[in-house]
C-alpha cells in the first residue's frame, strides 16, 4: 500500500487552483484567455470543501500543520453565508440567513474579488433571475460538509458546517422539497428557475443532513404527491428497493409514482455521493452502480464511510486515472481517452468519453478530490 503523502502533481494543481480559480471563498470552474466563468457555485464550493477537508485529515495523520487548510475552509463557509444573505435581495426581499442561497454573487469584471484580472466574466450573479439555488447546489454543498465534519479536527469549523447543513436542509424542508424563491412578499411559492423539484430525492437529502448533523427529522418532513402532503417513507422505499437494479437505472430513467419520470444520468453523481455514507444499498450494488457510470470517487467515499476497501479496483487503477490528467490540469481539448477533457469528471461521469470541444482550462478540483480520497482509502496509514 502507498505511503500517505501529497504528490508533486497534487501540489502543482492545488497551487494552480488557488492562483487562477479561487476568489475569496468562491470558485470559478473555467478560464480561457481573459475570460472566467462562475457556475453551479455552491456545488463546486462543496467539492472544494471535500478536497480541503480530506487534505486536513491527511495533514493531521501526518502530523503536519493544517491551519492554512482550516483557514480556507472557514473562508468558504463564510462565503456561503454571504451568498445566503445576498439571495433574498435579488428577489426584492429582506436578507435572511435561512438556507435560500444564491448561486453566486460575482457582479462582473469590476467585482473587487477579481482584482481587475479578467476582461470578461460569466456568472449567475450578473443575472439575478438565474441566481436562485437548484437541488444540485444544495446536494453538492452538503456532500462537502459531510467531509468537513468527518475529517476536520477544528471543532468550531465542524459546528459551523453542521449548522450550515441544517440550514440548507431546513430551506428544502420548508418548501416540502419543491424549491421556491421570495418575490418581494407578494408572490409566495414562485419556483426557482431550475432544479426546483427535489421531492424524488427528498429522503436522500434527509439522509445526508442526518449524516452531517446527527439530527433525525424524518418524521417531520413532507412532500406533496397529489393533493395531500405525505411523509418521506414513500420516497425512501423507492430508493431502498432500487439497489439491485441501480447499475441500469443510473444510465436511464425511473418513474416516481405521483411525480413522474426522472432521468438519472446527469444527477448520478448527486445520488451516488449522497448514498455513499448511508446503508441504503449493499456494497456490491453500490460499486456496480458507481462504476457503471465511471464514478470511482463515489466508491472511495463509500469505502471511507464504511471503513472498507473497493472490491472492483485498486490503487494502481486510480494512479492510472490520475496519470492521464496532464500536469497542467484538465482542459477541454484533451483526447477523450484521458477522461479529463470534461469540465468536471464526476459531475459528467456518465459522459466521461465524450469530447468537450473547447480549449478552456478547468479548475481541477475533480483531480484533487480523487487524489485525497484515494490516499485516505489505500494508504498504509488508512
Amino acid at each position: 500500500m502507498p505511503a500517505l503523502a501529497f504528490t508533486p502533481k497534487y501540489v502543482a494543481l492545488r497551487d494552480r487552483f488557488f492562483r487562477d480559480f479561487y476568489y475569496s471563498g468562491l470558485v470559478a470552474d473555467a478560464i480561457d484567455g481573459d475570460w472566467i466563468k462562475f457556475a453551479d457555485q455552491t456545488l463546486y464550493m462543496g467539492q472544494t470543501l471535500t478536497f480541503l477537508a480530506t487534505e486536513a485529515g491527511i495533514k493531521h495523520r501526518l502530523g503536519q500543520d493544517a491551519n492554512e487548510t482550516h483557514s480556507i475552509i472557514r473562508e468558504i463557509l463564510k462565503a456561503v453565508d454571504e451568498l445566503d444573505l445576498a439571495a433574498e435581495p435579488m428577489f426584492g426581499a429582506a436578507p435572511a440567513l435561512d438556507g435560500f442561497v444564491a448561486r453566486d454573487n460575482i457582479t462582473g469584471p469590476h467585482d473587487p474579488r477579481l482584482n481587475g484580472r479578467w476582461a470578461r466574466v460569466a456568472s449567475d450573479g450578473q443575472n439575478p433571475k438565474n441566481a436562485s439555488p437548484s437541488g444540485d447546489q444544495i446536494f453538492g454543498l452538503m456532500s462537502g460538509l459531510w467531509f468537513v465534519v468527518r475529517y476536520v479536527s477544528d471543532s468550531g469549523i465542524v459546528e459551523d458546517a453542521k449548522r450550515l447543513s441544517n440550514r440548507l436542509f431546513g430551506y428544502a424542508k420548508r418548501c416540502n422539497f419543491y424549491l421556491t424563491r421570495p418575490d418581494g412578499g407578494h408572490l409566495e411559492g414562485v419556483p426557482v428557475e431550475r432544479g426546483e423539484d427535489m421531492r424524488w430525492l427528498s429522503s436522500l437529502l434527509h439522509g445526508m443532513n442526518k449524516n452531517v448533523t446527527g439530527l433525525d427529522c424524518f418524521r417531520d418532513c413532507r412532500v406533496e404527491i397529489g393533493p395531500i402532503p405525505v411523509g418521506l417513507q414513500a420516497i425512501a422505499t423507492i430508493w431502498d428497493r432500487l439497489g439491485p437494479d441501480a447499475t441500469r437505472l443510473l444510465r436511464t430513467e425511473i418513474n416516481i409514482p405521483g411525480i413522474g419520470t426522472r432521468r438519472l444520468t446527469f444527477v448520478a453523481h448527486l445520488v451516488l455521493m449522497t448514498i455513499a455514507p448511508s446503508d441504503i444499498w449493499s456494497k456490491d450494488d453500490f460499486e456496480s452502480a458507481a462504476l457503471g457510470v465511471n464514478h470511482h470517487l463515489a466508491v472511495l467515499a463509500y469505502s471511507l464511510a464504511h471503513n472498507t476497501k473497493p472490491s472492483r479496483f485498486g490503487y494502481p487503477d486510480i494512479i492510472d486515472i490520475m496519470n492521464r490528467c496532464p500536469d497542467d490540469g484538465p482542459r477541454g481539448d484533451l483526447p477523450t481517452d484521458t477522461g479529463w477533457q470534461r469540465d468536471n469528471r464526476w459531475i459528467r461521469c456518465s459522459e466521461i468519453h465524450l469530447p468537450q470541444e473547447d480549449a478552456r482550462r478547468y479548475f481541477g478540483v475533480d483531480f484533487l478530490m480523487l487524489h485525497n480520497l484515494a490516499a485516505l482509502t489505500f494508504s498504509d496509514a488508512a
